[in-house]
């Protein structure tokens, strides 16, 4: 194990709480979200996300998702 990995999650959680404070972050309409598993679950080809100042409009950030990750969780 990588000696500083400990210390890159703790700062990779410091930057993400950031930049959700400053960006809200939406998936293009259509977006189509395919998981991808061997050790760990990700999105198949990557995650495009469209990213706006912050506006408080979270219910716009995922409406017309596609693909099979609508199987893991409920996305209205």
């Amino acid at each position: 194990m990588c000696i500083g990995a400990t210390f890159a999650l703790f700062e990779m959680k410091i930057v993400l709480a950031m930049l959700l404070q400053r960006f809200r972050l939406e998936l293009p309409a259509g977006a189509r979200v395919d998981r991808f598993g061997f050790i760990t679950l990700s999105p198949r080809g990557g995650l495009t996300m469209l990213a706006h100042r912050q506006d408080r409009q979270f219910s716009r950030g995922v409406g017309g998702t596609q693909g099979n990750v609508r199987e893991m969780v409920i996305v209205p």
